[in-house]
């Protein structure tokens, strides 16, 4: 990543504004696991120096449309986009970096922007379905309000022993409207 950031572009993206958390979602394809767990060792606390955390990252398990193009993906948070920037500067991650190239095959990373246009809205909705067993199916909806309607299913009796129970989001801690968890 480096050695293709030129001064006049990285002077372009620093004074641009970006909305603040900035996501970064990384694509990775590994050439080796090991020389990449070598760089996510040393790469951390300079991530969490300029106020980064890991948010999220999961394996790629099955392709339903198009081509593969990772095998890991995660998001990463930084404060802002400076604070990216910052990192990627640092004369630390200039001599940390030959980890990361020589562990991954392919790597895409790049900044986002939430949507604003108000038709993907936030839904706090978690749905968990079980079967207590093949005469028995059970399952809840929480709604954001805190109320839970509760749909059981049983053959022949009027309340499943085996009953599932909802799912509640613990109580934020913060004051402000984003979710820290």
């Amino acid at each position: 990543m480096l050695e293709r950031l030129l001064p006049g572009p990285l002077a372009a993206a620093y004074e641009r504004d970006l909305p603040e958390p900035t996501h970064v979602p990384n694509l990775l394809a590994f050439s080796s696991r090991t020389w990449y767990r070598r760089y996510g060792a040393a790469v951390y606390p300079l991530l969490r120096a300029v106020g980064g955390r890991p948010r999220w990252f999961g394996s790629h398990r099955r392709t339903y449309h198009g081509e593969r193009q990772c095998e890991e993906f995660g998001i990463v948070e930084y404060p802002s986009h400076r604070r990216f920037l910052l990192m990627i500067g640092n004369p630390y991650y200039a001599l940390i970096n030959h980890l990361r190239r020589r562990g991954v095959s392919h790597f895409e990373a790049g900044f986002t922007s939430p949507v604003t246009n108000g038709s993907l809205g936030r839904h706090e909705f978690l749905l968990t379905v079980r079967p207590a067993s093949p005469a028995t199916s059970t399952s809840s909806v929480n709604r954001p309000t805190g109320r839970t309607r509760d749909r059981s299913r049983t053959r022949g009796s009027p309340a499943s022993p085996n009953r599932v129970r909802p799912l509640r989001r613990p109580p934020s801690t913060n004051s402000g409207t984003r979710s820290t968890t």
